[in-house]
C-alpha cells in the first residue's frame, strides 16, 4: 500500500473509501478507511484515520506486524488496534455492506453470469444465457425459506422454494430478485412481511426462516 502512494502528490494523498482483496477471483478480504482528516479539532481527531481489515481467516498477526513495521518507517503513529473474532457487530456489518454495495454496484455485469430471475404470470422462471435453467408456479411451492450462505466477508441471502417434489433456490445477486420478493408479498397472503430482519442478523448465521407456508386444506 505504501509503494501506490508513493508516486501521488502529497495534496491529494488521502485515504482509501475501499480496498479489495483477491486470490484468483475470489475476495478474500476488505478494508474500509474512515477518516477523521476533515473533522478538525485537537489530537488525535485533526489528522488521522481508522483502517478496518476484514477476513475469512484470521490474519492479524502478520497485519499488525506489517501495519507496525510501516508506522515505524515511514513516521506513522498507530494509535490503537482492535481485533474483533466471531460475529459483526449491526455497525460493522454496515460498513462491509456498504463496501460491497460499492463493489457490486460497479460489477453489476457480473450478475449475468448467476442468471436472471424474470417474473411470469403464475410465478417466475431464471434465465442464464438466454436459456431458462428454472421455473417455478408460485401455487407449487408448499413452503418458502429465507436464508443465508457465508461468502467469507458478506453474507448472501436466498430463498428456497419446496414443492412437493423438488427444491428451487435463488439469492439476491441474481438480477431481478428484488421484484421477486415484492411479488411474493403481493401474491402470497400469509408471507412473512418481517423476514429480512429475522434473517439479516446475527451475521454470518445461516438463520433459517420459513416465510410462506401453504395452507393445508381444511386449515384456518
Amino acid at each position: 500500500m505504501g509503494k501506490v502512494f508513493e508516486n501521488v502528490p502529497e495534496i491529494e494523498k488521502e485515504p482509501f473509501d475501499y480496498l479489495f482483496f483477491f486470490k484468483d477471483s475470489t475476495i478474500i478480504g476488505v478494508m474500509v478507511s474512515e477518516p477523521w482528516a476533515r473533522v478538525g479539532g485537537p489530537e488525535l481527531y485533526h489528522d488521522s484515520y481508522t483502517q478496518a481489515l476484514f477476513t475469512a481467516a484470521d490474519v492479524s498477526e502478520r497485519v499488525i506486524t506489517a501495519a507496525e513495521k510501516y508506522s515505524t518507517e515511514n513516521g506513522v503513529e498507530i494509535s490503537e488496534v482492535c481485533h474483533l473474532q466471531g460475529s459483526a457487530t449491526p455497525t460493522i456489518l454496515g460498513r462491509v455492506r456498504r463496501a460491497f454495495g460499492t463493489f457490486r454496484e460497479s460489477k453489476s455485469k457480473d450478475k449475468r453470469r448467476y442468471g436472471a430471475i424474470v417474473l411470469t404470470a403464475d410465478g417466475f422462471a431464471v434465465y442464464k444465457d438466454g436459456v431458462v435453467v428454472m421455473q417455478v408456479c408460485l401455487n407449487d411451492a408448499v413452503e418458502i425459506v429465507a436464508f443465508k450462505r457465508d461468502r467469507f466477508v458478506v453474507d448472501l441471502i436466498c430463498f428456497a422454494f419446496h414443492t412437493a417434489d423438488s427444491t428451487f433456490e435463488v439469492n439476491e445477486d441474481m438480477e431481478g430478485f428484488p421484484k421477486l420478493e415484492e411479488r411474493l408479498r403481493e401474491r402470497l397472503p400469509t408471507f412473512d412481511t418481517q423476514w429480512y430482519a429475522k434473517v439479516f442478523q446475527p451475521a454470518f448465521a445461516t438463520n433459517m426462516t420459513t416465510i410462506y407456508r401453504k395452507a393445508v386444506t381444511g386449515e384456518k
